[in-house]
């Protein structure tokens, strides 16, 4: 029940506030690692926003504030954030309070995808291109 307030929270603060928040959103191929592997694919739009905004957007200090997070809205009462293994601009997505262009975003995913681990410890593989190569 705490997760389903939470993520309504997450989704009322990121959509209806007139606060600005630098996020980039890409259709992405998603997977979650799970005890016999990772066995299913998903193909949804994914929010990538840095943790100082989803703090800021949340109104809490969950999200480290130099990470990158990805944010997948599987529907009104469910979400998932991921903390991705990459830094700002340069390093990651972001640089400073203003989202990196489009080549820089895609210079991000070396191998074609990010990794990432969930809220509840789970692995994930996010990836822009329709040939991904995990």
């Amino acid at each position: 029940m705490k997760k389903i307030q939470v993520s309504l929270l997450l989704t009322f603060l990121l959509f209806t506030s007139n606060i600005s928040y630098a996020k980039y959103v890409q259709t992405c191929k998603v997977k979650y690692k799970v005890e016999i592997g990772w066995p299913k694919i998903y193909e949804i739009q994914v929010s990538f926003m840095q943790g100082d905004e989803l703090n800021e957007a949340t109104d809490s200090f969950k999200y480290k504030s130099s990470s990158t997070y990805a944010i997948i809205f599987w529907s009104d009462e469910q979400v998932t954030t991921i903390k991705l293994d990459t830094d700002k601009c340069g390093r990651g997505l972001y640089y400073g309070n203003n989202i990196c262009d489009y080549d820089d975003f895609h210079g991000r995913f070396d191998k074609g995808y990010i990794e990432g681990t969930d809220n509840d410890d789970r692995e994930w593989k996010v990836c822009y291109t329709n040939d991904c190569s995990y």
